[in-house]
Formats: C-alpha cells, sequence, structure tokens
C-alpha cells in the first residue's frame, strides 16, 4: 500500500497549519473590527440594501457562484450592529467569511483599516465597489487568502476567502446592492 513520504507528509502538515494561521488573523482582524455591543437578528438567505439595514448572510449557492468556491451553509453570529456569516469548506478546503457592519461611516471604516496595519497586514485601495473599498491579502505555505472590506452609505462589507480580490468585488457589489 502506498504511502506518502516524510516530505509529503510534512508539506501537507506545512499547508494545513498555514492555513490555520491565515484563518487565525483573519479572525483576529475580524474581532478587532467588530462592536462590543450585543444585539439580535437572524440570518438566512438573501441579502443586499446599500441603506445601512442589516442584510441576511447570503446562501452558500450565491457565495459558491459569485467567489468559484466550494462552501457549505453559513454559521450566523450576530452581535448588534455586526453580522458575521462564516461559511465552511464543504470539500476540505477553503472557507469564506462575509460580515456586515450597519451604522458605518468614513471615520469607522479607516479606524477598521487601520486595525489591519496594526496587525501588520497591508492595505491597497479599491474602485469600483461601494463608497470607498480597500484590500488586504495574507499568503502562507503556498496559501494566498483575500480580504475586501467596502462601504456603501452606512453599510460596510468584509469579505475574506481564497478567492480573488476581484470575485470578492463583485460579491461585495451584489451584497451592498
Amino acid at each position: 500500500m502506498w504511502e506518502p513520504s516524510p516530505d509529503e507528509r510534512c508539506g501537507d502538515m506545512m499547508k494545513r497549519r498555514s492555513i490555520a494561521v491565515l484563518a487565525m488573523a483573519a479572525v483576529a482582524v475580524i474581532a478587532a473590527c467588530s462592536s462590543s455591543d450585543k444585539g439580535g437578528g437572524g440570518g438566512g438567505g438573501g441579502g443586499g440594501g446599500g441603506g445601512g439595514s442589516m442584510p441576511n448572510c447570503p446562501d452558500a449557492a450565491t457565495v459558491n457562484s459569485a467567489l468559484g468556491i466550494n462552501v457549505g451553509g453559513p454559521s450566523v453570529t450576530n452581535n448588534g450592529i455586526v453580522r458575521v456569516c462564516t461559511y465552511p469548506p464543504a470539500d476540505g478546503e477553503g472557507s469564506a467569511i462575509v460580515r456586515f457592519q450597519s451604522k458605518s461611516n468614513s471615520a469607522a471604516f479607516a479606524t477598521g483599516r487601520g486595525g489591519f496595519t496594526t496587525s501588520g497586514q497591508t492595505t491597497k485601495d479599491e474602485s469600483g465597489v461601494g463608497d470607498e473599498a480597500y484590500s488586504s491579502s495574507l499568503s502562507g505555505g503556498g496559501i494566498t487568502i483575500n480580504t475586501l472590506v467596502a462601504r456603501k452609505g452606512s453599510l460596510e462589507i468584509l469579505i475574506t476567502s481564497p478567492a480573488s480580490i476581484d470575485k470578492e468585488k463583485a460579491l461585495a457589489s451584489t451584497l451592498l446592492g
């Protein structure tokens, strides 16, 4: 029976460890940017609305189609003005996070961007989505995780996934309405 060589096993472990480290870094940034205000609101299918109302989490089919990945249905966490939709990998690799924040403005958006910088991540201005947007990428072990953050009116959205920034921008545009 075939068994992977020690080098192959080590490479696979390093890839998994890199994915875990990248995921933890993304979660740390998301947590740093989250409100401490507790509150309700349910998740579900659908989305849209740049007017500041809290959209529901998009369903997995919408996320898969837009990002070109394969995730399962979202786990939803509501925290007052923040809703986090976490999509687990459906095939063992890749996952996605879609985070909505209502009651945002230019100052709050700049503060969130500062959280990326403080954690050592570089950001890049993005155009063509919302009133303002930026992106950040983390790479390690041959894996790249991209994050797009955009604001339209008082609604802010963050998308983190292994998909390209352009695909994340397309999903953000759809969800922001």
